[in-house]
């Protein structure tokens, strides 16, 4: 009977070692140094821009997202423009995704986003200007579900846009299948039955 629980609860462990872990997250690059390049040294997520292009830490307190550093591209050769396409894929799907746009000084439609759910192009969210200055512009996409990618282009604000304070539920693992559990319980059942009758002998 020892054995048999035993088995059990390793047969247990095994199978919720990949259930889905939620986290929250939030990546506000103020743990990184002006000019650094970003890249992965965030867990779950890799920035990355256009050939020739990179994203830059850069350190300006006067910004008022979650000061002093934020995210602004520019060409790998050095300097930022904050006019080039930043990327941000996730290794496991996410949600509740929300971040802030940085330095927007025009009204109207200043940048594009495309969001990418469960590795398959979703829609283009439009980024609508409102001459914060300072103050940040808010993009929340938590309508969206399991986003995967989304790609931040066609900025056309005249001094360009940074972004910052990027927040979000990220699953870690898979969760097991309903009929996953069911096949389980059989097996434990099974097993108990087989054991049973061996000690019984």
């Amino acid at each position: 009977m020892r054995t048999f629980r035993t088995l059990s609860f390793l047969l247990l462990t095994a199978v919720f070692s990949t259930a889905a872990l939620a986290g929250s997250v939030e990546v506000n690059f103020d743990n990184l140094s002006d000019m650094d390049v970003v890249t992965n040294q965030y867990a779950g997520v890799l920035f990355s821009s256009t050939p020739g292009n990179v994203n830059y830490v850069t350190a300006q307190p006067q910004y008022m997202s979650t000061p002093p550093n934020f995210l602004c591209s520019g060409p790998a050769s050095g300097g930022i423009d904050c006019a080039q396409e930043t990327f941000l894929n996730f290794s496991s799907p996410v949600n509740n995704l929300n971040f802030d746009g940085m330095g927007v000084n025009d009204v109207g439609v200043v940048a594009l986003i495309d969001v990418y759910t469960d590795g398959h192009f979703n829609s283009t969210v439009q980024l609508i200007g409102n001459s914060q200055g300072y103050a940040p512009d808010h993009v929340d996409l938590s309508s969206f579900s399991n986003i995967t990618e989304i790609r931040l282009y066609d900025i056309t604000d005249g001094g360009g846009i940074g972004w910052d304070t990027f927040r979000y539920d990220q699953n870690q693992g898979t969760t097991p299948e309903p009929g996953t559990l069911v096949m389980f319980g059989s097996g434990i059942i099974g097993l108990g039955g087989i054991l049973r009758r061996k000690i019984n002998r």
